[in-house]
């Protein structure tokens, strides 16, 4: 394992390449059309799963998205419940637990394209 003594030289392993860099990439719209449908699908899939609005938002905003464009009068809501269909589609060959699970992992507490937004209902003591 390689020591840096100061904050130049672990600049220069970076541009050098010694040290691996993930740049932050934004999102197409195309490709958030299908999370968006991919969601709206485990969330007919998966009932005893629930959504934090304001991490989608985050998510929408930092792909410089706003709600508008997917709203029902906007032409993007229609492709949204078309990726929705073809999300539900693929999805439906698996179990209903083994499509909860990789739901959390896309989408959930440390989620691979959504940290945070995806997690379990607590269940109510009524």
């Amino acid at each position: 394992m390689m020591k840096f003594g100061s904050l130049g030289a672990a600049i220069a392993a970076v541009s050098f390449g010694f040290i691996p860099v993930a740049h932050a990439q934004s999102a197409t719209i195309e490709e958030v059309i299908q999370v968006a449908g991919d969601i709206l699908a485990l969330a007919v899939i998966c009932p005893a799963l629930d959504g934090n609005k304001k991490v989608f938002d985050g998510y929408m905003a930092s792909n410089n998205i706003t709600q508008k464009l997917m709203t029902a009068d906007n032409s993007y809501a229609d492709d949204v419940m078309a990726a929705k269909q073809k999300s539900y589609q693929t999805r439906k060959a698996l179990s209903v637990s083994g499509n909860c699970d990789d739901a959390l992992r896309l989408y959930g507490e440390n989620g691979t394209v959504i940290k945070g937004f995806l997690f379990k209902k607590v269940a109510s003591s009524n």
